[in-house]
């Protein structure tokens, strides 16, 4: 198959490309202008391999944005729309086209449905969304709202195993989808990543006898003028659960331990606070908003990895998780699932997850893990991951897309 994979917010979509291409399918990366720029400069291409040249050739720039500015006459800049017809040259000679974010909408407004939809984080983009600012701004995103939902409407699959927030959306919409996640982290290649900020990062880090790694958000505060209470329920991460837990085992142990944050998300004054609060400085390394593979670099030498701790029901673990479990370390993580109701939705075990709904059980468990060096119960991460993620999930999508009549036009 040709296949187009359109956009590439956490550059989800240059992990499918090259898992397609090793699975025999002629795949290819487009690329919006948007792509890798402002909040989202860490997610580059560049920034996932450590062997661009590899696949270069087959990532193309589209010359136009994931924005409003792609759907509609934009009057503060007295800009139009990418060409319909530029867009149709562009997509004329590829049997699928896969993509998320705002992509349905942009191609529905050029006559082009998509292939496959898959949402990339909580919710569906655009979709729902209340922004507090003043009526054009309401008007604005009331007239893309409609445009991406009668988009999503026409896409032959959706793809999703958020079972929560995006769930309830997806139901409200009156729409079916398959429940298969995203091979969002590619691990088949040797990662020997040598920047020299991440190598002295790396020293820093390994004085310490015990090496607790988190690279998810900082979100744990509410925004009154972002989210009402019953939202915040569905997106707040409780990262602060991971300070409290892990100043109260430092109470308990007696080796020298710590924990390495992420300098990523709006709550990030609030947890240095914290933690200056709770006099645990000295044991906390932050690091740097960094490409990801320099960041799996550093998971590499911790003893365990830390994701999110989200209580809505249903919500899965998003790209932290996966990242640790391709990683072998093992996973803290809230999980939103019974073993058995896992087992029934997704037709295979849990990983081997340390559940944490508080504080008490971070602490608990990383003293389980000092006791034990390094936890596992079971199948461990990685052989997990490449069983039910990876390549295998990628084959997985391609037998979909094929079964389900993607390929008749």
């Amino acid at each position: 198959m040709k296949i187009a994979l359109i956009g590439n917010m956490n550059n989800n979509n240059f992990a499918l490309m090259r898992y397609f291409r090793d699975l025999g399918q002629d795949a290819h990366l487009f690329l919006y202008s948007s792509d890798g720029t402002g909040n989202l400069s860490h997610f580059r291409p560049q920034d996932d391999t450590v062997d661009y040249k590899k696949w270069q050739d087959y990532i193309h720039l589209l010359g136009f944005e994931e924005s409003y500015r792609s759907l509609f006459i934009d009057p503060i800049r007295f800009s139009y729309p990418v060409s319909k017809k530029k867009v149709k040259k562009i997509f004329e000679d590829y049997d699928i086209l896969i993509g998320s974010g705002l992509t349905p909408a942009i191609l529905d407004r050029c006559g082009i449905a998509l292939d496959v939809f898959f949402p990339y984080a909580i919710g569906v983009e655009y979709i729902g969304f209340k922004p507090k600012g003043n009526w054009a701004k309401n008007l604005l995103y009331k007239a893309i709202e409609k445009r991406q939902k009668a988009a999503i409407n026409k896409a032959k699959l959706i793809f999703n195993a958020e079972l929560g927030y995006t769930k309830e959306i997806l139901q409200r919409l009156g729409l079916t989808f398959i429940n298969l996640a995203i091979p969002m982290y590619y691990n088949r290649e040797v990662n020997s990543s040598t920047d020299t900020k991440t190598t002295n990062l790396i020293d820093q880090i390994t004085k310490f006898d015990l090496k607790f790694f988190s690279h998810s958000r900082q979100m744990w505060i509410r925004n009154s003028t972002i989210f009402s209470e019953e939202e915040w329920k569905i997106h707040n991460k409780n990262s602060d659960w991971l300070i409290q837990g892990f100043s109260e085992f430092l109470k308990k142990t007696k080796k020298k331990a710590v924990l390495v944050l992420l300098e990523y998300g709006p709550d990030v004054v609030g947890s240095k606070e914290l933690i200056n609060k709770l006099g645990i400085s000295q044991n906390v390394v932050w690091l740097p908003k960094m490409a990801r593979k320099d960041l799996m670099q550093i998971l590499k030498i911790c003893d365990v990895g830390v994701g999110e701790f989200m209580q809505g029901e249903g919500v899965i673990w998003g790209g932290t998780g996966w990242e640790i479990l391709a990683s072998g370390k093992p996973l803290m993580q809230s999980i939103n699932f019974s073993p058995k109701s896992f087992r029934e939705i997704f037709g295979h075990d849990l990983p081997s997850v340390l559940d944490v709904k508080s504080p008490i059980d971070v602490s608990n468990h990383l003293a389980q893990i000092e006791l034990s060096n390094g936890y596992t119960n079971g199948m461990s991460s990685i052989d997990w991951f490449n069983t039910y993620n990876g390549i295998s999930l990628a084959k997985e999508w391609v037998d979909v897309i094929k079964s389900k009549g993607c390929l008749e036009k």
